[in-house]
């Protein structure tokens, strides 16, 4: 923890160490209060100093508490009171008072002394206490005064903000956001964030700026974001005003081009690997997905993989799921199953794997294997709501195929309860129950949806034939019944086009 007196030296001069100086530095106003007031809350900064100092952190924040409730507080200098707001902030934040924490660093970043390091704990704070628009206006400050600081935040996290700001339906808060990062050209791992933009994209469409929505949709280079433009009609009149054509297999095999060029540019990390990987899942090629992976087993088998790939912590077991993936999509369901199971016995960021477990339990779900299914999640707890709605869907698939109903209910009330967030899933469990009619009922809600429809009209595009597994088989076949209706056809009609694409139904 830095120590108030370093940072009152480095921001005042001395000025705060005497009190003869302190007064000097008095303006008209601190003239009112008596001068022993601001010496007192000098005095009791000093105090907090010490302690800290001899790491009694927890004494040192009850000191920094009553400085900044005394009276004096609001009659040192701008900088005084930002430095003190800001390190006690921070120690608040560090000793679990985040509420007080996320306070002292509202007011702290108010002051025109405010640094990036002091936006990136008020994101920090605003984020462990789930405020996720103070969390957007966080990121978006960043992104606008500091963008070369953007890498400091990591990517999931921005992700997971943006998702949360979809699922309150925070516009004001998302959008900008959402600008903030188009405007300082934010990429995760060289990449755009093509998901993002198609949003951004639509919300200027709303607005009829097409000219605005063009440049937009001119940096998305992901091709399952290009099958949205394809197929969402609210796109036709940017693209046809900018003269810009979709063609999805050229993105993919564009993005696939790019991401080796970033393999062969970063032999040390693991992350290129991993989006190559990802790249080429789209496009099938799955024997090279095994190829990466194996080659980088073998490297790192007898050796920490730390010291071969410095992200090896991080990423190693995305490099294992996407394996388990390509296994999946090559009919080796056994094989995809055993790759998934090691790969959540490792830890994701240090605790619990979250990720590969629910993964696990989806592919068990898929092979009829209820009992592995839910065993594969029994133990996660702490998840996100996404993650928690994975872990019902696979509890509801275990449960309709031991013929529960008594679980499946439980199971459906949770989805149904949150069917507004993550209508998708929901409509997998309605799918997997055999509930047609509601299922058709749910997609053409998800149609009429502004919000809704894109990720809808993605899913009902037509993808390369695949072997899947037997569950899977039964679902595609039912989604693809229900896709047939005339009703849902009707509604099509008004808002999109399905096309047949030469790509996997999944990444």
């Amino acid at each position: 923890m830095q120590r108030f007196r370093w940072m009152l030296v480095g921001a005042l001069a001395c000025a705060a160490l005497h009190p003869a100086v302190a007064i000097s530095m008095a303006t008209s106003a601190m003239e009112e209060v008596p001068v022993d007031a601001v010496g007192a809350t000098r005095a009791l900064i000093h105090r907090a100093d010490a302690l800290n100092a001899a790491k009694d952190s927890s004494a040192a924040l009850k000191v920094v508490v009553s400085a900044i409730e005394s009276e004096g507080f609001a009659k040192l200098s701008t900088a005084e009171q930002h430095i003190v707001l800001a390190v006690g902030g921070s120690m608040a934040v560090e000793q679990g008072q985040a509420e007080r924490g996320l306070d002292w660093l509202k007011r702290a970043t108010q002051f025109d002394e405010a640094t990036a390091r002091n936006w990136h704990e008020r994101l920090s704070a605003a984020f462990q206490l789930r405020n996720y628009p103070d969390s957007a206006l966080c990121i978006a400050t960043i992104a606008k005064r500091w963008p070369n600081l953007m890498d400091q935040i990591p990517a999931p996290v921005i992700y997971a903000l943006d998702r949360e700001l979809k699922y309150a339906h925070a516009s004001a808060s998302r959008r900008e956001l959402l600008q903030a990062l188009f405007d300082a050209a934010w990429k995760d791992d060289g990449n755009p964030p093509s998901s993002m933009l198609i949003d951004l994209s639509l919300m200027m469409i709303a607005d009829g700026d097409l000219k605005r929505a063009a440049s937009v949709i001119a940096r998305i280079d992901a091709p399952r974001s290009a099958v949205i433009l394809r197929a969402d009609r609210r796109f036709d009149r940017s693209l046809r005003a900018a003269k810009q054509k979709i063609d999805v297999e050229q993105i993919a095999a564009a993005a696939v081009a790019r991401a080796r060029e970033r393999v062969e540019a970063a032999p040390t990390l693991l992350a290129p690997r991993v989006a190559l990987q990802s790249a080429l899942l789209q496009v099938m090629k799955y024997d090279e997905v095994l190829a990466i992976a194996d080659d980088v087993i073998a490297r790192t088998r007898e050796v920490d993989g730390a010291t071969v790939f410095t992200d090896f912590k991080d990423k190693y077991i995305w490099l294992l799921n996407h394996r388990s993936h390509a296994l999946q999509s090559l009919g080796r369901f056994d094989e995809a199953i055993e790759q998934m199971k090691k790969a959540a016995r490792r830890p994701e960021g240090g605790d619990l794997n979250v990720s590969q477990a629910i993964n696990l339990g989806l592919m068990l779900a898929s092979m009829n294997r209820p009992g592995e299914a839910r065993e594969a999640i029994a133990e996660l707890g702490g998840v996100s709501e996404y993650g928690r709605a994975l872990t019902e869907l696979v509890g509801l698939m275990a449960a309709a195929q031991d013929h529960d109903s008594a679980a499946v209910d439980k199971h459906l009330a949770y989805l149904s309860e949150h069917r507004t967030t993550l209508p998708s899933i929901y409509g997998i469990a309605l799918l997997e129950l055999d509930r047609l009619d509601d299922a058709a009922n749910l997609l053409i809600e998800r149609l009429r949806r502004d919000d809704w429809r894109s990720e809808a009209l993605q899913a009902m595009q037509i993808y390369a034939d695949q072997p899947q597994p037997p569950r899977a088989t039964i679902l595609s076949a039912r989604w693809r019944a229900v896709i047939a209706r005339p009703d849902v056809q009707a509604e099509l009609a008004k808002v999109g086009r399905i096309e047949r694409f030469n790509l996997a139904s999944h990444d």
